[in-house]
């Protein structure tokens, strides 16, 4: 029953069998004939600590540089952000290899600074005044707020596709885009999660049959991401928040570790070429650019399930070890190993996530310093948010006041290096249930806790999350969760799980609005609850829509005083 989330699953991370021994040795040698010396030899074991460099130290092979040229804002000096914007903004990530530098190779490709798509769109002008006048948010303590100090709870759903490989939403085939957007405001929803994929700020049109243009009219002749701007004002006249999520890189279904793992692909050309760190900050830039006059995006959820990904993708190039995805707790810019370009012969490097959301949230502030910033911690190996609001670290205090972490929770799911046996590969099975066996992995996922004891489980959400909010630290936005009602795990783990989110008065986002095939990827989706002609489902029929509406009032109403 819950196959459809089968390429959800991260796999486990491989161990480095002794046989590759020989490789690292031949890996020193042949950096040592590079001349690539000293410390860099010893390198292969602590990675991060070697790619390493000060923050004032000049190296004109920055990601963001071609031939030593300094980075520019993508918006220009006549940009959103005026002149003097390049000054304030982070620096890129450096291309640093140990104690040695190198320029990026002859075929990488120039970072794409978009002109035309970074200006501000017209917001709808029949969108509800009063209601617009709400935002900004902002937050205080553990809550959301408005910009009057009253609570403004995130009680949301995902609408998934744009990035996916049709490039535009789920339903359009079906269903007139008004009469979506109408359907999420009477289900009773405050803000949409609308994921998106760099692939589909590049493409010039839709995939054939994913939009009904009869039903459609207004969307013929545009492209994905200005059907995606039609999404968003619709949403508006409806009185529906948006907060956009960067869902994927490619415009495919999001599995375990792949080429979505992490924010940059290190390991080949993209379609539109070399898709670097510098590449991503440049795509965020130009989207906040472009909605800045659309108050009702009131957040920026930076990327989705961050997670372990292969060192090298493609076929016959996956080595048995992951590129891992870090969360310092440090307070500098701290810089990530340069990994997002070429061949590392590091194959091993730790990335660090926390330090690359914190650049990303300071190059937002810039072009658009009202949204929200949501950095999802990382999904696997999954850990608690100590480091992610450790102060001072890298996100706190810095980003006070609107920064919001982002967790996802379902049925499947669990602490640590979680494994499903049936997500397996067949010749993987006997190292994992070795694993297992050690206890390195586990097997136990939050659906055998819940099942075990309700209260179980919420031990282990307050442990994972709920502790942030109790101490009043941050808020916390639970931006995925679902089940199927054709299973019996699902739904029990599901009534134990919203009744720790009505505990904790948490924000949230069900995962998701969409029925129907899943875009590109062949499955149904049994987590979506509409009809399959994309109209709501008969009153009190949906035990999950029931569950859900008893969480959408927050405790502290909106209405009511001041959090200040």
């Amino acid at each position: 029953s819950s196959w459809a989330k089968v390429h959800r699953f991260p796999p486990a991370a491989l161990a480095r069998p002794s046989c590759l021994r020989g490789r690292r040795e031949s890996t020193r040698r042949r950096m040592a004939s590079s001349g690539i010396a000293g410390s860099c030899t010893s390198g292969l074991g602590s990675a991060e600590r070697l790619l390493r460099r000060s923050a004032d130290e000049e190296d004109p092979c920055d990601r963001g540089a071609v031939d030593g040229a300094p980075m520019a804002s993508p918006l220009g000096a006549a940009g959103a952000g005026g002149a003097g914007v390049t000054d304030r903004l982070p620096r890129p990530l450096p291309h640093r290899r140990g104690c040695c530098r190198r320029r990026r190779s002859a075929g990488a490709t120039p970072v794409r600074r978009w002109e035309a798509e970074a200006q501000a769109i017209r917001n709808a002008a029949d969108i509800d005044q009063e209601w617009l006048d709400l935002f900004p948010l902002s937050t205080a303590g553990r809550h959301v707020i408005d910009r009057h100090k009253r609570r403004f709870k995130l009680s949301g759903i995902n609408w998934y596709g744009a990035s996916d490989a049709h490039h535009v939403v789920g339903g359009l085939d079906v269903q007139a885009l008004p009469r979506i957007c109408e359907i999420v405001r009477e289900l009773g929803f405050s803000v949409v999660r609308l994921p998106f994929s760099n692939e589909m700020l590049r493409a010039q049109a839709p995939e054939p049959g994913s939009v009904n243009f009869d039903l459609n009219p207004a969307l013929a002749g545009k492209t994905p991401l200005e059907i995606f701007d039609e999404v968003i004002r619709e949403l508006g006249r409806q009185r529906v928040a948006v907060i956009i999520n960067n869902h994927t890189t490619f415009g495919t279904w999001c599995g375990g570790p792949g080429e979505n793992g992490l924010w940059f692909v290190a390991n080949r050309e993209t379609p539109w070429g070399t898709h670097t760190e510098a590449q991503w900050l440049e795509d965020w830039a130009m989207l906040a650019s472009r909605y800045r006059s659309c108050p009702q995006v009131v957040g920026f959820d930076l990327r989705n399930e961050v997670r372990a990904t292969p060192a090298r993708i493609g076929p016959g190039r996956a080595f048995p070890w992951l590129r891992w995805p870090t969360c310092s707790t440090s307070t500098s810019d701290g810089l990530t190993a340069d990994v997002a370009e070429g061949e590392s012969w590091l194959p091993s490097v730790r990335v660090d996530w926390a330090a690359a959301a914190a650049r990303c949230a300071m190059r937002l502030q810039v072009v658009n310093p009202d949204p929200l910033i949501v950095v999802e911690r990382i999904v696997w190996p999954q850990r608690g948010l100590a480091r992610y609001v450790a102060r001072p670290g890298p996100l706190l205090p810095r980003f006070e006041g609107k920064l919001v972490l982002g967790v996802h929770s379902y049925s499947w799911t669990a602490p640590g290096l979680y494994i499903v046996k049936w997500a397996i590969p067949r010749r993987l099975k006997p190292l994992m249930a070795t694993l297992g066996m050690l206890g390195i992995v586990s097997w136990r996922n939050h659906a055998d806790v819940a099942a075990a004891a309700p209260a179980n489980l919420k031990a282990l959400m307050r442990k994972e999350w709920g502790w942030v909010l109790e101490q009043d630290r941050c808020p916390v936005w639970v931006s995925e969760f679902g089940g199927s009602l054709g299973s019996h795990n699902d739904m029990t783990w599901l009534e134990a799980f919203v009744s720790i989110l009505r505990d904790y008065d948490a924000d949230w986002a069900y995962w998701p609005l969409n029925v129907g095939p899943k875009p590109g990827s062949g499955g149904g989706e049994p987590y979506g609850m509409l009809t399959s002609q994309w109209e709501p489902p008969p009153t009190d029929s949906d035990r999950r829509l029931t569950l859900l509406r008893g969480i959408m009032a927050p405790l502290v109403p909106v209405g009511g005083g001041s959090l200040e």
